[in-house]
């Protein structure tokens, strides 16, 4: 076989030299069990909140002559198609836009922020997350207070524009999805808040109170109107939704918030600054790559033509045997 996980070649050695350490009989057969992350793939999905384990447990079977007296890739093969048997029999490779909206009771979990599935390489999940809303009022509002925020577009004259509003828009979700990560990051693994390995955040928030933020130093005189009769001062509103929200929906996420207004303040002040076409279209081509190898990492969708940080490893059998890192099964454990 070309290419292998982590997991499978590491796994096939191990399990190999066992097999030759115990000197077992050639007809005897001999077995590998492993588990297989299956959080993502069950149906019906987990509940929102579990937080307890998510396996399937699967396993190799062969005789002994048959893996001692063959090459290490067909130990690996053994383990490569019972693991990709699995993720069939789960229905793992899925267009996660095409193919989950068809499901009943789809949850906003799928495709939300979530620091456990961030770790496991579901970077796409900083724009899907974006893009998706808890309810219809949770997108009311947003699409309210952005339609307010419209008059970024009509202050050419004061440097801002239609451009400037696009170009910073860009900047203002991704850098808001990468600083709740970091913040996440910082209350679990610091102050042993486990509390945010279970928030999944999602909504266009981050970058409606960054751009409240951007205006209220910018144009502070400007007003913020929501749902056609509530008119906000632009000079407060950032602070003022941000307590109204956590008040009025208790889910909010204070954090998604509170970044966006952090990043807006810094792109107001002129601490981040620059975008420009050339820029903007470089971070959006950057940002489609970065999309499209987490969908593959991640298992969300399979690129049949794309590889991912292909290493060649001398210590297998045969020049240049290819290794196929940072896949799906990195993390799980031989058993």
């Amino acid at each position: 076989m070309a290419t292998c996980t982590t997991f499978e070649a590491l796994s096939s050695f191990v399990w190999r030299a066992r097999t030759e350490s115990l000197q077992m009989k050639p007809d005897q057969k001999t077995k590998l069990l492993f588990s297989v992350d299956g959080r993502l793939r069950f149906e019906p999905q987990l509940p929102e909140g579990y937080s307890g384990n998510g396996i399937v447990l699967t396993g190799s079977i062969c005789k002994t002559g048959e893996q001692v007296g063959n090459p290490l890739s067909f130990v690996m093969k053994l383990i490569h198609d019972t693991v990709k048997m699995i993720y069939k029999q789960e229905g793992q490779y899925k267009n996660i836009f095409h193919q989950f909206p068809k499901k009943k009771n789809i949850g906003y979990s799928h495709v939300g922020l979530n620091y456990e599935t961030a770790v496991e390489g579901h970077h796409w999940r900083i724009i899907t997350s974006a893009m998706s809303h808890i309810s219809v009022l949770h997108l009311v509002f947003n699409m309210s207070a952005l339609w307010s925020l419209g008059v970024v577009e009509q202050l050419g004259h004061m440097g801002l524009g239609a451009a400037y509003y696009l170009h910073y828009s860009l900047l203002l979700l991704v850098l808001s999805g990468l600083l709740v990560l970091g913040s996440y990051h910082v209350l679990i693994n610091r102050f042993k808040f486990e509390y945010f390995r279970r928030v999944t955040a999602v909504g266009y928030s981050c970058v409606v109170f960054g751009w409240m933020t951007i205006l209220s130093v910018k144009q502070p005189s400007s007003k913020l109107n929501l749902f056609g009769f509530l008119s906000l001062p632009i000079s407060f509103a950032p602070f003022e939704s941000l307590i109204f929200t956590s008040i009025i929906v208790p889910q909010a996420s204070f954090l998604g918030h509170l970044s966006g207004i952090l990043v807006g303040y810094s792109i107001a002040w002129g601490l981040i600054n620059g975008m420009n076409n050339y820029w903007a279209v470089s971070m959006l081509g950057w940002i489609v790559i970065v999309f499209g190898i987490s969908l593959k990492q991640s298992g969300a969708y399979d690129f049949q033509f794309l590889e991912i940080e292909s290493v060649t490893d001398p210590s297998l059998p045969g020049n240049g045997r290819m290794l196929q890192m940072s896949s799906l099964l990195d993390a799980d454990e031989l058993v």
